[in-house]
């Protein structure tokens, strides 16, 4: 009789807990019951389940994804109810097959931290109105590499700008910063900067649950559940690898927390 494994978040992050992808031990932890002792003297045994809310547990990173995306659209609908608007800005850097996740991230975290306390960047808050921003990360893969990308969705209140003026401006300072950080000579061709209601990707909310690294754990788990599958380019020890590199990066992220802008 041939059974059909349902291949729920749980089951995904116990599978990589298991085989030792994942070892932080808050994550092994996460999804058990435990007791804790209540009362006035600790005399009461109260059962709870376990959360560790880290970015390592697929359970977890949903619901915080979940719980970031709401703000994001109760923010953005507040500012757009009074007169306001969205603008998302798309970053990207050169990548080719041979370079590192991990050289790739560092240098695109530096350059994004340095360019936001440059002077243009400081203009751009002024003269857009600014009144708070948020990123979103987000890696993918080709057969070019790893690319890299953020979008940074401005809430603008009063802005003077044309969207040509601040892609004019964002690149001159992008292209500084990534060059001072030996990044390959970035092109205008890799950047965008629209109006998007309500802060979403191509003009929508922003729903996308899965994305790279969600792919990999899935890829993991099937190799690991069901001995017939092979996946067409990647081993199972190379999936593991590249997960364990994601989690490594990931590590202390603040991806789509909302910088309130003091001008």
């Amino acid at each position: 009789m041939n059974t059909t494994i349902e291949f729920t978040d749980e089951l995904i992050r116990d599978t990589l807990v298991e085989h030792k992808v994942i070892t932080k031990e808050r994550v092994k932890k996460c999804g058990s019951w435990m007791n804790k002792k209540t009362g006035i003297d600790k005399h009461i045994h109260s059962s709870y389940q376990y959360i560790c809310n880290d970015l390592e547990c697929r359970v977890c990173r949903k619901k915080r994804r979940n719980i970031i995306r709401t703000k994001h659209y109760i923010q953005n609908e507040i500012l757009t109810a009074k007169g306001g608007e969205t603008i998302l800005c798309t970053l990207t850097i050169r990548h080719t097959a041979k370079d590192t996740l991990n050289d790739l991230y560092k240098r695109f975290r530096t350059s994004l931290t340095q360019m936001k306390k440059g002077w243009i960047w400081r203009k751009l808050k002024r003269e857009t109105g600014m009144e708070y921003h948020y990123d979103t990360i987000e890696i993918t893969k080709n057969d070019n590499g790893f690319h890299i990308h953020d979008h940074i969705t401005l809430g603008s209140f009063g802005n003077t700008l044309s969207l040509q003026e601040i892609k004019d401006y964002l690149f001159r300072t992008w292209k500084h910063y990534t060059s001072k950080n030996g990044v390959s000579r970035i092109s205008k061709k890799g950047m965008d900067v629209s109006l998007t209601p309500l802060g979403g990707h191509s003009g929508e909310t922003d729903t996308k649950d899965n994305g790279y690294l969600e792919e990999l754990e899935y890829f993991s788990c099937k190799y690991k559940t069901d001995k017939k599958y092979k996946h067409p380019t990647l081993t199972e020890e190379q999936i593991d690898r590249e997960i364990r590199t994601i989690n490594s990066i990931i590590k202390g992220s603040k991806n789509g927390k909302i910088y309130n802008i003091k001008i």
